[in-house]
């Protein structure tokens, strides 16, 4: 008999864990939703919750660059 692990199914059901950590990257992402000034603005937008000394910070933040590198490198889609 071996005490090596039960091999892993890659096509489980997601554990409850697994379903925590998605709502709360995707309550992050809507933390950091695309803004705008006012709807014909022509700019990129700036995050909806980011300031740096009180300046907008332009879409998208550092944060979401982060979660996009992230899901890329988990081989998510992002945004």
């Amino acid at each position: 008999m071996s005490d090596a692990p039960a091999p892993v199914d890659d096509a489980q059901e997601p554990t409850n864990e697994h379903q925590a950590a998605e709502a709360a990257i995707e309550s992050v992402k809507a933390l950091h939703c695309e803004w705008k000034r006012y709807e014909t603005d022509p700019s990129p937008g700036y995050c909806a919750h980011c300031e740096k000394d009180g300046d907008l910070i332009p879409w998208p933040c550092p944060t979401m660059i982060a979660l996009g590198q992230a899901e890329r490198a988990a081989g998510g889609s992002s945004g």
